[in-house]
């Protein structure tokens, strides 16, 4: 949405943009009752040639301001928390998940073909993010949340995924969701970093608790 309302407001593209965001609604059961079609509707559709419509389309923003705006509402949405759980002796910290191919250098087989597959039919998440797959981007995406999220404590996936003992497996069903060896991996990672380890779990004081 904020990638549509941050475009170009051309009439030319006011299809291709509701077409967008409508997409989104698949799978979604109709409302309202269904409108029956008389006989000659029906007879005409089935006679008429079928025409492929092509899919609208309007021009992205560079990857650059892509990622800002994110980082950005990222940022915002983090300080906003923050002030909300501000005296409820709750921590919050910001944990930005792995993504592929900012997490590898080299992707197993499996991955590959996946990802090979659904480049041939992408959904509009893989459209959001075209051209956001280059290393340095990524890095600088996750210093500007950092930096607009202080003083929210924030860690990147992308970086520490790598200290898992199942890295080198295939950890992915689509470059953001993982399967349940993934997710057991990247819990793993998260929990120690945090240190909420069972060990360490066990050792640490409890907050005092404020009574009003």
């Amino acid at each position: 949405l904020g990638e549509v309302l941050a475009g170009p407001h051309d009439p030319r593209y006011a299809k291709a943009h509701r077409a967008y965001l409508n997409s989104f609604n698949e799978g979604m059961p109709a409302t309202g009752p269904a409108v029956r079609e008389s006989l000659w509707q029906r007879l005409g559709h089935a006679l008429a040639p079928r025409r492929d419509q092509p899919v609208p389309d309007w021009p992205l923003s560079a990857p650059t301001q892509r990622l800002a705006r994110a980082a950005d509402c990222i940022g915002r949405t983090l300080r906003q928390w923050d002030r909300l759980l501000a005296d409820s002796h709750t921590t919050l910290t910001f944990i930005l998940q792995p993504l592929l191919p900012w997490c590898r250098d080299h992707l197993p087989a499996g991955e590959r073909a996946m990802l090979a597959k659904r480049s041939q039919h992408p959904a509009n998440f893989e459209r959001l993010l075209e051209g956001t797959f280059d290393s340095h981007l990524q890095m600088d995406f996750f210093r500007r949340i950092k930096s607009q999220a202080q003083p929210v404590p924030c860690y990147d996936m992308n970086s520490m995924l790598s200290s898992a003992l199942a890295f080198d497996a295939e950890l992915f069903v689509d470059r953001l969701h993982m399967n349940d060896q993934g997710y057991h991996a990247l819990a793993q990672v998260i929990t120690a970093k945090l240190g909420l380890t069972r060990d360490q779990r066990g050792q640490r004081k409890a907050p005092p608790i404020k009574l009003v």
